[in-house]
């Protein structure tokens, strides 16, 4: 037996889930509820490699950069909300890639935000990284950036934000939290003059 939600492994079926999202990145193409954005060069689409879900290529110009947003519909809690992302960057040097919250999705700069970077600009780890419109602060998971799937989760509470890789909680920042409402977003972006790719085949979005 199968489930089609991740939510439903991780709580009892009595709990009633509130305002929630599930994408499997299976069909020809992205739904009408997702925008793709671009920042320099990108292009999208569904990746022709058996269960690599959705992809995004960059140009191949240093900080040219690719994601999808959720037309501007923030509604999810800058303080109780869950992101779950499964996704991968290509090649680990000279690129990044991210899922989780944001508010505007404008390159990142002087946004809102609660994300897991797979970033070469930031860190040779996995980091947690939140912005709060100012100053973003990161915290690093301790576990080398790679170019395979993994399940990361972004929890956003009151008072931190968590982040956590293959059901393990990895780091937790209590500064620099959003302060505006979100949308679930994956990005990816190229640290040098060369074309990378970021593949997401999963997300999925609720408030607490």
């Amino acid at each position: 037996m199968t489930s089609p939600s991740l939510y439903e492994h991780l709580f009892p079926l009595t709990t009633v889930m509130k305002q929630r999202v599930v994408e499997n990145f299976d069909g020809n193409d992205l739904d009408e509820r997702w925008t793709k954005l671009d920042f320099g060069v990108a292009t999208f689409g569904m990746d022709d490699v058996v269960n690599n879900g959705y992809k995004i290529v960059t140009g191949i110009t240093t900080n040219d950069n690719g994601a999808l947003t959720f037309n501007n519909i923030r509604h999810y809690s800058k303080t109780a909300a869950v992101c779950i992302g499964v996704y991968k960057v290509d090649i680990v040097a000279s690129a990044g890639s991210a899922t989780g919250f944001a508010n505007v999705v404008t390159d990142f700069v002087a946004n809102n935000y609660a994300v897991i970077w797979n970033n070469a600009g930031i860190s040779s780890d996995y980091t947690l990284t939140t912005k709060d419109g100012g100053t973003s602060s990161s915290t690093n998971f301790g576990i080398s950036r790679d170019n395979i799937f993994h399940v990361n989760k972004v929890e956003v509470k009151s008072a931190s934000a968590e982040g956590s890789q293959d059901g393990v909680l990895k780091a937790t920042n209590t500064e620099r939290l959003p302060t505006l409402d979100l949308q679930p977003t994956f990005i990816v972006s190229t640290r040098t003059a060369a074309a990378r790719q970021g593949n997401i085949r999963y997300i999925e979005a609720y408030n607490t």
